[in-house]
């Protein structure tokens, strides 16, 4: 389902869901001691709170907007460019080898949901595939292969961006 009305570009970044959601809005009410009755428009903007009411995933209206600009997926092997869903749109390989190019061209979506789930929405524009779980055609059987994150490479970005972290807070309390 693709939403044309109030939900245009929204949808949860965790579960996916798109039918409904939870948000903080403001309005001009009439209020007596009998009830209340709404005398203006509802408004709610990129800040207003938001809740997915399937996986109760919360923050601002921003994080659940739909990604229109592309991701890049790097490799040692060339780049891919991938669409808000995770699927490949491009592919720009660097050689033809069997373990390099000819795998990158076999890939045919990305795991965007599990990636953001475990940065927490991050918003960057490039990505290392080793941060990434994917699906592929396995070229001889013709089946669908699902290929996990490297944990290792994950594990020791996060000790990096915990040192980081440590420095910058280090800095800001001398």
């Amino acid at each position: 389902m693709v939403n044309t009305n109030c939900l245009e570009g929204i949808n949860c970044p965790d579960c996916g869901n798109e039918r409904a959601f939870y948000i903080q809005s403001t309005a001009v009410m009439h209020v007596t001691d009998d009830g209340a009755e709404c005398r203006s428009d509802i408004e709610w903007d990129d800040d207003s709170h938001t809740q997915c009411p399937v996986c109760e995933r919360s923050g601002k209206l921003a994080e659940f907007r739909i990604r229109l600009h592309p991701y890049t997926v790097s490799s040692s092997h060339g780049e891919l460019t991938i669409d808000a869903d995770g699927r490949v749109t491009e592919c720009r390989i660097d050689n033809d080898d069997l373990d390099g190019g000819q795998h990158l061209k076999a890939i045919a979506r990305f795991d965007l949901r599990e990636w953001r789930a475990h940065w927490g929405n991050s918003e960057i524009n490039r990505i290392d595939i080793l941060d990434l779980g994917y699906w592929y055609i396995e070229p001889e059987s013709g089946e669908s292969l699902y290929e996990p994150p490297d944990a290792q490479w994950r594990t020791e970005i996060a000790e990096i961006l915990l040192q980081r972290k440590q420095t910058a807070d280090e800095g800001e309390a001398a």
